[in-house]
Order: structure tokens, then sequence, then C-alpha cells
């Protein structure tokens, strides 16, 4: 978990007890974390382009110098395949790409100049990048070419999760639940939301959906997949 200060917090059973792992007052938020998983090196990023790195779950962090790449825009998101493939997205469009676990980055070319506020991996070559205003883009060739997908309600969207039968769960403004049946390529509205917005969203084992927020975390049902 990173936060405020650049905070880091780290879990070795499942949540029940957190130890820090980083901690500088004053410095500037982190604002995503992902990998390790499979075994891969952890990733976390922040605000001003802020990047680091963890080889050794998380315990220690390395920071890397994304200045040029980044333009010190914030880089909001960061998710990460098996393997070690990972993108990192963040605003004015920003998409940056690593093949190696985080070792060496390369910045895409734009495909759209409003933040990302979340990224998905779905597959080793199929990725989801997602933001404002309901703007979501699929990539199957890892970040090669992109596509817009279809969705049917503009409001910012925030987290993400794929549920076990496969379809993919974006949220966002105003409580909004989108879902897609087809990996991303469209989606329809299971929620169109009201006031309070949600962050973020976690599959569960059993094949249900979590959801959180500013009104707290609950569990969402959602119909059956079709």
């Amino acid at each position: 978990a990173v936060g405020h200060d650049g905070w880091i917090l780290r879990s070795e059973d499942g949540g029940a007890h957190w130890q820090e792992a980083g901690f500088a007052a004053g410095r500037d938020p982190l604002l995503g974390v992902a990998g390790g998983a499979g075994g891969e090196p952890m990733l976390a990023v922040g605000a001003f382009g802020q990047l680091l790195r963890s080889e050794d779950q998380g315990r220690t962090w390395t920071p890397q110098d994304m200045t040029k790449l980044a333009d010190e825009h914030h880089l909001n998101a960061v998710a990460v395949a098996p393997g070690g493939r990972a993108l990192v997205v963040g605003e004015a469009g920003t998409l940056l790409r690593s093949e190696d676990g985080g070792r060496g980055w390369a910045r895409l070319p734009s495909i759209y100049e409003g933040s990302f506020f979340g990224v998905m991996a779905l597959g080793a070559d199929e990725w989801l990048a997602y933001g404002m205003r309901g703007h979501v883009f699929r990539t199957r060739d890892f970040g090669q070419s992109w596509e817009a997908a279809k969705v049917g309600l503009p409001v910012s969207l925030f987290g993400g999760t794929q549920l076990a039968d496969g379809r993919v769960v974006l949220v966002g403004q105003g409580g909004a639940i989108l879902v897609s049946s087809d990996r991303g390529a469209s989606f329809s509205v299971a929620r169109a939301g009201g006031v309070q917005s949600l962050a973020g969203a976690v599959a569960t084992a059993g094949g249900g959906l979590v959801v959180g927020g500013e009104s707290g975390v609950r569990a969402e049902p959602l119909a059956a997949k079709n």
C-alpha cells in the first residue's frame, strides 16, 4: 500500500498486520503500486514522475529517474503482468512501457491528451488503460497499437478488476460500475452512479466483486454472465 509522504506499507499475512517499508515527510505522494505476485519486481509510481522499484517483495525500494520520459507528469497507476512486462499511465496521456520488470522504460506515442487514472493487464499482450470522461483504450500487442472501447457513460474511471468468469469491471465517478464481456472492447452500465465515487474494485476468490470509495467498502452483487 502506498500514499502521501512516500509512505509504503507491506503485509506478509494477507493484510492482518503491516510494516512500514518507506516514509519521508514532505515527499510527494505515491499513487499506485503493483507486481510481486509471481516473483517479478514490484513497482510504485507517484506525483511528478516518481517511480520506485523493489526486487525483494517491497522490503527495500530504489528510485528510478523518469524525469525525461515522464516530463514530470503525475504517474497515476502501474500494472505488471506475469513475466515482468509493465505499463505505467498518468496525466496528459502518459504511457510508459517496460519489457524487463521495470529495469528499462520507453514512452509510447500519445493516443489521448487527457489523464489516465488506471491500467490493467489481461495478459502479456492484452492491456486496458482508462481515465477521464469514460475514455478506455485496449491494446492486444502490448501498446504497439490501441483501439478505443465503446463506453456508454462519460464518467471518469478510477479502478478496475477482472472477475473469475473473465468479465472486466471498471468503477469511478459517482459510483459508476461498467462491465465488459468482450475483454474490454465494449462496456455496459451495471450501475450509473450518484454522488459518491468509487476508487477501486477487487475480484474475490469466489467470483464476487468488492468495491471501495467515498462511501467505504462493500460487496457489490452483479448479475451472472450471460
